[in-house]
């Protein structure tokens, strides 16, 4: 009899280790799975913090490089020669009258969009004073592809190189922007 109770007690030994064996295995996978998704949860949430701040930061910056520039081309914009050129630009169309000027700025805007690097219209607007200011900016910045003065009408005043109109009237941001802030800078 004691061969079979030997035989039994190792039969029960091993379901015992078997069961603590497969409970200790359960709890480690359990452990590994709860640890690698709390731990991925807390690295993506970290990352994600990381790269907020580093986005407003980046925002930040940016905002305060274009508050910068603009503040120089306010202070530019504030010349003397340029409102003059403006104002002038703004008599001249309106002592025409609406239909008029509709209809002068057509016939120079196809011009315009025909003309060669040394034609009597392009020189008028590409070669004076404040056109190569205009273009001095544009040289000293590289972040200025170009830079161009419009009146109230949206027709040009000076540019720093030929433009793709003249007459910037029919475009949408024109038009929105006039419509809402005559006499205001803006950047596009």
């Amino acid at each position: 009899m004691v061969p079979e109770q030997r035989k039994h007690k190792t039969g029960i030994r091993r379901k015992v280790i078997l069961i603590v064996c497969l409970s200790t295995l359960t709890v480690m996978l359990i452990g590994i799975g709860m640890g690698y998704f709390f731990g991925f949860n807390l690295l993506r949430d970290t990352v994600g913090d990381i790269h907020r701040r580093l986005s407003q930061l980046l925002a930040s910056h940016i905002t305060k490089l274009f508050d910068e520039e603009m503040d120089r081309i306010k202070n530019y914009s504030d010349d003397a020669i340029w409102k003059g050129a403006v104002i002038k630009s703004n008599l001249k169309y309106e002592a025409m009258g609406p239909e008029a000027a509709k209809a002068h700025l057509k016939d120079i805007n196809e011009i315009w969009a025909k003309a060669k690097t040394k034609s009597n219209l392009l020189n008028e607007y590409l070669d004076n004073d404040i056109s190569a200011k205009l273009r001095t900016i544009v040289n000293e910045d590289k972040n200025i592809a170009e830079l161009s003065i419009i009146d109230r009408f949206g027709v040009l005043v000076a540019a720093s190189d030929k433009t793709s109109s003249f007459c910037f009237a029919d475009k949408k941001w024109h038009q929105e922007f006039f419509a809402n802030a005559a006499g205001k800078i803006f950047i596009g």
